[in-house]
């Protein structure tokens, strides 16, 4: 699970972004912070 980059052993989901008011600048910033770990652990 992605989201484990930046909180390891959450294995949390990543959220509906269609559910709140703030939803997709939510769920962009997790998975733009997530990527970064992704490349500075992998890249």
């Amino acid at each position: 699970m992605i989201l484990n980059y930046v909180d390891p052993g959450s294995n949390r989901n990543v959220p509906d972004p269609y559910w709140n008011d703030d939803g997709f600048d939510r769920v962009f910033h997790m998975l733009d912070e997530a990527c970064e770990r992704v490349i500075e652990r992998h890249g």
